[in-house]
């Protein structure tokens, strides 16, 4: 999660957040195109391979991961579905 953890002094962090928002991003347009729902989306969003990247099994890290992507919240798998369905 950014601003988490230790300063980062190569660009192999930002190369994984970028990877982690194209698989959102991935993701939604294939759910748009299947005519899925935003919450059917949310339940099927799978970003698990990122989890061991990003979180390095801290609680705090991985509530953020969840919650911020497809959790309760879900505010940025909302905005990538919306996104990709032209509503946003």
């Amino acid at each position: 999660m950014p601003g988490h953890g230790p300063v980062e002094f190569t660009q192999d962090y930002m190369a994984q957040e970028r990877d982690l928002f194209r698989a959102l991003m991935d993701q939604a347009v294939i759910a748009v195109n299947q005519g899925r729902s935003l919450d059917e989306f949310k339940k099927t969003l799978d970003l698990s391979t990122f989890e061991a990247k990003f979180v390095h099994g801290d609680p705090e890290l991985q509530w953020g991961l969840a919650n911020y992507f497809n959790g309760k919240n879900g505010e940025l798998a909302a905005r990538a579905y919306r996104t990709a369905f032209g509503t946003l």
